[in-house]
């Protein structure tokens, strides 16, 4: 389970807090992500890229809404970008 600790230890950009939520997010992102993308290579490339958003953009995440629920607006945002970008 992700705390609030965790997040706060990305955003001191801490390996092993990013580690965490990565793994803890990763297959929920990655089936997300199949929902638009059905290329296996692709999918796994805009998940990772979904994550370096949400590492990078973190700070901008605020605690009094739900980070699974932030974290999939920027990973299906991301794969609408692909998507787009790709047409």
């Amino acid at each position: 389970m992700i705390d609030q600790k965790d997040i706060e230890g990305c955003l001191a950009k801490d390996r092993k807090s990013q580690k965490k939520v990565y793994e803890f997010f990763f297959p929920l992102m990655l089936a997300i992500v199949r929902r638009y993308i059905k290329d296996d290579e692709e999918t796994l490339d805009v998940v990772n890229q979904g994550f370096i958003k949400i590492f990078k953009k973190i700070d901008q995440y605020h605690f009094s809404n739900s980070f699974e629920g932030w974290c999939k607006r920027i990973i299906i945002n991301t794969a609408l970008d692909h998507l787009r970008a790709n047409k």
